[in-house]
């Protein structure tokens, strides 16, 4: 399992992410944001430099340059809201919506 470092942003403090929790990565004030069904986690840098780093483990553009998506972690997707869901066993449901272009790569899975 690979894992990245990562800061909580509620409670603050420095961990050790598996990449397979994430659902997926957004950027914020020049910080990634790192969402998962555990809490949002951070980490500074630019969203094309973690789409080299991610892209060989399942992660692909989900819109124009704004969001990451974990392909693996994607349980749901409506073609006519164009909105990419990720949904936990409990329930809880995180959701972000992909472009035009990108719907395609989520039409396969």
């Amino acid at each position: 399992m690979e894992y990245i470092p990562v800061i909580h942003i509620q409670s603050k403090a420095p961990l050790w992410l598996p990449i397979n929790e994430i659902l997926f990565i957004t950027v914020n004030n020049r910080k990634f944001e790192y969402y998962t069904f555990s809490g949002t986690y951070r980490n500074p840098g630019t969203i094309m430099e973690q789409y080299t780093l991610m892209n060989s483990v399942g992660f692909e553009y989900a819109d124009r340059k704004s969001y990451l998506a974990n392909l693996q972690n994607v349980t749901k997707y409506d073609k006519e809201t164009r909105q990419v869901h990720f949904i936990h066993e409990s329930g809880m449901t995180l959701t972000i919506e992909a472009s035009r272009r990108s719907s395609k790569i989520f039409n396969h899975n």
